[in-house]
């Protein structure tokens, strides 16, 4: 199925591990992809090199006791993030490295 066509169907598709929170980054939402098929971009996100990957800073003002703490979701953000961006430079004809 087409990416575009999953339309925030959050857990119900195949790419539910390259997705973000539905309040932060949703792949079936980012353009770049929506003519692109899930088992294409799933084939692309597990060619993704991770040595430049730098992980999201962890929050250091509440030591993760308060209850507003988004922590968590942020970190899954700035990881689907990297690969949605790796995948675009695959597409465009970069190897995904920079």
């Amino acid at each position: 199925m087409k990416i575009s066509k999953l339309d925030q169907h959050c857990g119900n598709c195949s790419l539910i591990e390259y997705c973000g929170d539905p309040f932060y980054y949703c792949l079936c939402k980012d353009s770049r992809f929506e003519d692109m098929d899930e088992e294409e971009y799933k084939e692309l996100a597990e060619k993704v090199d991770w040595s430049d990957f730098v992980p999201h800073e962890p929050c250091k003002g509440c030591g993760k006791d308060c209850d507003e703490c988004e922590e968590q979701y942020e970190s899954n953000d700035a990881r689907v993030r990297y690969v949605a961006n790796k995948v675009a430079e695959m597409v465009k004809g970069g190897n995904g490295d920079g």
